[in-house]
C-alpha cells in the first residue's frame, strides 16, 4: 500500500514528487509516479523540441526545483548558448531541460517511476485502487497531475490523412519535426506561439518556403494569462466567485493563441524576408492532387508538399472518463464545465487531490503552467503530515 501515488509524469506530476520527497522529508519508497512514458518530462522534451522553442516564456525562477534560486544558479556555469533573454529573465530551452535533467538525477526521481497507464480509479474505503495495464496499484492518497488532453485534428485533416496525405500534429507522438523535408511548401495550420515557433524553426532549417495559415493576425502578449493571476491582484476577486462561476473568468483571462514579443519578431524577421507567408483564414476545401494538399481558404488556394498542425489540443477535460466515474461512484463534485471542484487545498476527495488543468477552478488561469505546478505543490504540501 503505498502512501502517496501521482498518475502523471509531466512537469506537474515531477516537480510534485520532488517536494513531497525531499520538501517533507518522505521517504522514496513511499512516493510512486504512474506515468505511461518511460522516463521523467519525456513529452515536454518531446513537444518543445517539434515546436522549435529557443526561451521559455516563464520567468527563470519558475522551474522544478525546490529553492526559488535554483535555475538562476545552475546558469552562472552554462555557456552553450544565451541563458536568458529580456524581459523577466525568461531562460533559454535547452539550459531549461539541461537543470531539469539535473535535478531529476540529483534527487533520483526517475527511481520513483512506475511505466503504466491508468484504466480505472475507485476509492475504496481506506485507500484508493488505481487498475492500470500492468495490474492493480493501491495507495492511500492519489494526486491526479493528467496533462494535455488529445492532439486536436480538424475532421478535414483526419480524412486526407487517411488519404496517406503528408499531415502532421506538432504534438503527436511519432512526429519529429527536425526530419521534416524542407523542399518546397509547407503549411502550417494556426498562428498561435506553437505555430509561430515552428514556422521560424523550419526556415533556419533551411525550408524553401513555409506558409501559416490562422485565424487571426499575430497576437502579442507577454505571457499567456497576465502576471497579477499569480497573486491576489486578481486572485482575490476569483475566489469571491463560487467555483462553478470562475470559468468565465479564466476564459477570459487567457490570451489563447498569442505568442511573447521575442517569437513575434523572430517571426517577423522571416516574413520580410518573405521567407514565410502569413495568411488569414480558414480551411473552406483540403484534397489532395498527385502527392500535394490543396487548401482552399478565403485567400485563395494553397498548394503545398506537408502540412503541420499547429491546432493544440482537445478542449475538453483532463482525464474526462476517470473523473466521470468518481464522480458517480464516489459522489465527487464537478462543476457544470466538468472540472472538480476542490478544497483550497486542490483536495477532492480526502484521499483524491489535484494538480496542473485539473485544478483551474482553485488555482486560476494559470494552474496549468509552471507557476501553477509550484503553487499545487506548495498548496498539497501543506497538508502533508510528517512521517
Amino acid at each position: 500500500m503505498l502512501p502517496w501515488l501521482i498518475i502523471g509524469g509531466g512537469l506537474h506530476g515531477t516537480y510534485l514528487s520532488l517536494v513531497l520527497t525531499k520538501g517533507c522529508s518522505m521517504e522514496a519508497k513511499q512516493v510512486r509516479v504512474l506515468d505511461a512514458e518511460a522516463e521523467p518530462l519525456a513529452q515536454w522534451f518531446h513537444r518543445t523540441a517539434n515546436t522549435g522553442m529557443t526561451h521559455l516564456r516563464s520567468p527563470i525562477v519558475h522551474h522544478i526545483d525546490l529553492e526559488p534560486g535554483s535555475l538562476k544558479k545552475f546558469s552562472r556555469n552554462w555557456r552553450q548558448d544565451k541563458c536568458c533573454i529580456a524581459p523577466y529573465a525568461r531562460p533559454s530551452l535547452a539550459m531549461f531541460n539541461a537543470h531539469c535533467r539535473e535535478v531529476i538525477e540529483r534527487n533520483g526521481l526517475a527511481e520513483l517511476r512506475i511505466q503504466g497507464t491508468a484504466r480505472h480509479i475507485e476509492i475504496a474505503g481506506n485507500h484508493v485502487c488505481v487498475e492500470t495495464n500492468q495490474g492493480a496499484v493501491r495507495a492511500r492518497r492519489v494526486v491526479l497531475a493528467m496533462g494535455s488532453t488529445p492532439p486536436s485534428v480538424p475532421v478535414w485533416a483526419e480524412r486526407l490523412s487517411a488519404a496517406d496525405a503528408q499531415i502532421h500534429h506538432l504534438f503527436d507522438e511519432e512526429f519529429k519535426g527536425a526530419d521534416l523535408a524542407t523542399s518546397g511548401t509547407t503549411l502550417v495550420i494556426g498562428g498561435g506561439i506553437s505555430g509561430a515557433q515552428f514556422a521560424s524553426y523550419m526556415v533556419e532549417r533551411g525550408a524553401e518556403q513555409v506558409v501559416v495559415l490562422a485565424r487571426s493576425q499575430p497576437r502579442v502578449h507577454q505571457f499567456d494569462a497576465d502576471p497579477g493571476w499569480l497573486g491576489p491582484k486578481y486572485m482575490g476577486r476569483f475566489n469571491r466567485y463560487d467555483p462553478p462561476a470562475r470559468r468565465p473568468l479564466i476564459t477570459a483571462a487567457r490570451h489563447k493563441g498569442s505568442m511573447p514579443g521575442d517569437v513575434f519578431r523572430r517571426l517577423r524577421h522571416h516574413l520580410r524576408q518573405e521567407r514565410v507567408t502569413w495568411l488569414q483564414g480558414e480551411v473552406r476545401h483540403a484534397s489532395t492532387n498527385a502527392g500535394r494538399i490543396m487548401v482552399q481558404c478565403g485567400q485563395g488556394l494553397i498548394v503545398a508538399d506537408r502540412l503541420v498542425l499547429a491546432t493544440g489540443f482537445i478542449p475538453t477535460v483532463p482525464g474526462k472518463p476517470f473523473l466521470q466515474d468518481m464522480h458517480r461512484q464516489a459522489g465527487l463534485t464537478l462543476a457544470p464545465c466538468g472540472f472538480p471542484i476542490t478544497d483550497r487545498f486542490l483536495r477532492w476527495h480526502s484521499r483524491v487531490f489535484v494538480t496542473g488543468g485539473l485544478g483551474e477552478l482553485t488555482l486560476g488561469p494559470v494552474a496549468r503552467n509552471i507557476a501553477g505546478a509550484r503553487r499545487a505543490a506548495n498548496l498539497i504540501k501543506q497538508l502533508v503530515r510528517p512521517t
